[in-house]
């Protein structure tokens, strides 16, 4: 889980808020430029080996890491108004219970620090920052 925490936390930093698709989008994108530079040293982005979809893969990733914050205070969703309030909650407080329909949902919303979230993860005081170099 480290390396999708640093780049989704990263993300957050960077852009103010990210989704779950944004970083599956940027973790694409930079594996096809390996793809085409053709480097001898894989990076290792490809997680499924063949075997699912690599979008798939890596929004699970990225959503497993968006749980584990949020439950542990570092981020909060930024609801969007424009989109479905009702399915955006009904996600939210279900998460474990999610079907196909409300992945598509959980994926579009944008994360944010919690007030506190940022210097809480700076500080590492959760159990897997400090194993992770930032």
């Amino acid at each position: 889980m480290g390396n999708f925490s640093v780049a989704f936390i990263k993300r957050i930093y960077a852009k103010g808020s990210a989704s779950i698709k944004d970083c599956v989008d940027v973790f694409l994108k930079k594996q096809e430029r390996t793809k085409n530079e053709k480097k001898k040293q894989q990076y290792g982005y490809s997680a499924s080996e063949g075997m699912y979809y690599e979008e798939e893969m890596l929004a699970s990733g990225f959503s497993t890491v968006a749980y584990f914050h949020r439950k542990n205070g570092i981020i909060e969703p930024s609801i969007d108004i424009f989109g479905d309030l009702d399915a955006q909650h009904r996600v939210l407080e279900n998460w474990e219970d999610s079907t196909d329909a409300d992945i598509e949902v959980l994926d579009t919303i944008q994360w944010q620090f919690a007030k506190g979230g940022r210097k809480k993860y700076l500080d590492k005081k959760i159990d897997h920052v400090d194993r992770v170099s930032s």
